[in-house]
């Protein structure tokens, strides 16, 4: 479990103060309500050191301030954060001061937590997600999703591996913090347990058969543009996703399989 992992929530910023020097965040990161087949990471499990990296789209190249403050809840997280006012003029200035407005004027309006397992901490549970009990944080991202109160984590996911396809990286395993008001996954009514028919899994893979693709194409188009080889980054994140590409393939190969075995499954 040495993959870096990501939780989206929707972020809730208290209040937004500035001064001299910087701008100043505060807020909470609340959690909706898994989707099927979500895992779940316990707020409560964090290991982290502060100041942490605040991240700007989840781009590693973008950074936009720090984290000065968190304090895990069983409800969530709440989190104090700045961003510095540049003075000098250049992308470092202008990329800030994007983020700032896009948070007071709600056009950012989710955080993504980059993170990785720790050795024995996390469990499978019977749903086949992951329950994610003690895991080191990272970093935290500024991300955009809807402006919307019931925007639903396919619409996050979807927007965040559009971003991803753009600058040449794959959608990571996408996992959701566990909040006092979540329904555990492995409480879950039937009606909101009911698998996807053969033909839904067919169509889901092959969009996520298309996205890899294009990661990989996206990687070494890069590269070939800026007349080099793969970087060490670049190395791994070409193997991760040709790794998980041929897994998608086998598993396409099994499904279309079974839709002509068994047709009973398309309903």
């Amino acid at each position: 479990m040495t993959t870096l992992h990501r939780a989206y929530s929707v972020l809730n910023v208290k209040e937004m103060k500035e001064d001299n020097d910087a701008y100043y965040i505060e807020g909470v990161a609340t959690t909706p309500k898994p989707d099927r087949y979500g895992d779940i990471v316990n707020p409560l499990g964090a290991k982290f050191a502060l100041p942490m990296p605040l991240l700007w789209q989840h781009d590693a190249r973008l950074p936009v301030g720090q984290l000065t403050f968190a304090k895990p809840q069983k409800n969530g997280i709440p989190f104090k954060g700045m961003l510095p006012k540049v003075k000098e003029a250049g992308n470092l200035r202008d990329r800030i001061e994007e983020a700032a407005q896009s948070i007071k004027y709600r056009l950012v309006t989710a955080v993504s937590i980059g993170f990785q397992a720790l050795k024995d901490g996390y469990e499978m549970m019977e749903s086949g997600g992951i329950l994610f009990k003690e895991w080191e944080w990272l970093e935290l991202s500024l991300v955009t999703i809807p402006a919307n109160s019931d925007a639903t984590l396919r619409n996050i996911k979807a927007l965040v591996r559009e971003q991803l396809a753009a600058t040449g990286r794959e959608l990571p395993r996408t996992v959701y913090l566990k909040s006092a008001g979540a329904t555990a996954i492995s409480n879950r009514t039937s009606e909101e347990d009911t698998a996807m028919n053969i033909q839904e899994n067919i169509k889901s893979f092959e969009a996520k058969r298309a996205a890899l693709a294009a990661s990989l194409a996206s990687i070494m188009e890069k590269s070939a543009t800026e007349g080099r080889t793969l970087d060490a980054e670049e190395k791994d994140q070409y193997d991760e996703a040709e790794t998980e590409l041929k897994a998608v393939d086998e598993h396409l190969d099994r499904l279309r399989k079974l839709d002509k075995i068994d047709p009973s499954f398309r309903n």
